[in-house]
């Protein structure tokens, strides 16, 4: 009998990007996929071999990473099984529609409000270890009320997340705003409105005596136009009036130097990071590229200079450099920056500013709603 010696097996070639395999792995019912390898025919006779290389119930990403030799060092199969009853959990609420983002500890998308048709953001958190962050930013947001803040609207947990259900708004954040800007960085007029309503959010909370303390770029929404805001991101928000220790989170580039210094958290805070939100408009950059990694360090002096800010009005660097100053003993409070000429122009009177004018009193807080499903 003659025989043709067969060719060596190849692996199976999969047609799927990684993404939609992810895809496929977080929403949608698990399906038995086989490869077949045909070995060649022989003189007397043909024959194949299937080999099953996907069981059913068995994470792509999972069999990805161990065919490639990886240890992902986690469960594949239970965040596949958990990610899905997250959804299937919210969809009997709520009709799911694109990711917005994501965040260190949640996933942002747009989702449609069955009942009524309100257009919403869920934040979920897929951990159930993260759900007294999500539900103590709920009880936050819920007690304040301001245009320029983010605002809440309910308030949930599933069997494996926590979702909180947010205000829908269109636009992008700060930091991709300016990062899609045809100059690179946005232009003085547009950054002083912009910078005038995030005032006027941070105002408001501190008037409520409450420090956001994660105040830059990526944690304020602007619209599509750049003429509107909104203060996001309220987890490691605080009142003052709780007090306890505050560890320092966030990245080390936007901490204030009394942050890093290990000083109670304060106002002054959130003023600095104002100021790194106005530098970046203007000059589509951090003020730093590193910082050292001591703890204890001699934050380095803002230098507004360069070709940067040469266009810049002296009022608009006044500014900068206010928010910025170094020693938080000298750096004003947002009240008094909110006074500051640069806000004069083109006629606008900054002590009509309701914020500006407001009781330093807590706000009255709303009845919280919560609901477990």
């Amino acid at each position: 009998m003659v025989s043709f010696p067969l060719p060596p097996i190849r692996s199976p070639q999969l047609t799927v990007t990684d993404t939609e395999c992810l895809a496929d792995d977080e929403g949608r019912e698990r399906t038995e996929c086989t490869a077949v390898h045909v070995r060649h025919v022989t003189a007397v006779n043909a024959f194949s071999c299937a080999d099953v290389v996907l069981k059913r119930g068995t994470s792509r990403l999972h069999l990805r990473a161990k065919g490639s030799g990886m240890n992902l060092g986690m469960d594949c199969n239970k965040v596949v099984e958990e990610t899905t009853e997250t959804f299937v959990d919210a969809h009997e609420h709520y009709d799911m529609l694109e990711q917005l983002g994501r965040g260190s500890i949640s996933t942002v998308r747009k989702a449609v409000r069955k009942k009524d048709g309100l257009v919403v953001s869920l934040k979920i958190a897929g951990s159930k270890d993260k759900s007294s962050l999500v539900e103590a930013e709920f009880k936050m947001l819920q007690s304040i009320k301001h245009r320029n803040i983010i605002s809440s609207f309910d308030y949930f947990e599933t069997s494996v997340s926590s979702i909180l259900v947010l205000e829908y708004f269109a636009g992008s954040t700060m930091e991709d705003a300016v990062r899609q800007a045809a100059q690179g960085h946005l232009p003085e007029l547009t950054s002083r409105e912009l910078f005038r309503s995030l005032l006027s959010a941070v105002c408001y909370l501190h008037t409520s005596r409450i420090i956001h303390r994660d105040v830059k770029p990526s944690n304020v929404m602007v619209s599509v136009c750049l003429s509107d805001l909104r203060l996001l991101d309220f987890n490691v928000a605080k009142r003052l009036t709780e007090g306890g220790a505050m560890t320092m989170t966030g990245t080390r580039l936007y901490f204030a130097p009394e942050v890093i210094n290990g000083e109670p958290p304060s106002e002054a805070n959130d003023v600095w990071g104002c100021g790194i939100c106005l530098f970046y408009m203007l000059a589509g950059r951090l003020p730093w590229k590193t910082l050292p990694e001591s703890v204890f360090v001699d934050h380095p002096a803002l230098k507004v200079t360069g070709s940067w800010c040469q266009n810049l009005s002296e009022p608009c660097k006044s500014v900068i450099r206010q928010c910025l100053t170094v020693d938080y003993h000298w750096r004003p409070p947002v009240r008094t920056i909110m006074m500051h000429e640069w806000f004069w122009a083109d006629g606008f009177d900054p002590c009509s500013d309701a914020d500006l004018n407001a009781d330093i009193t807590p706000s009255p807080s709303r009845s919280s709603r919560r609901t477990t499903l």
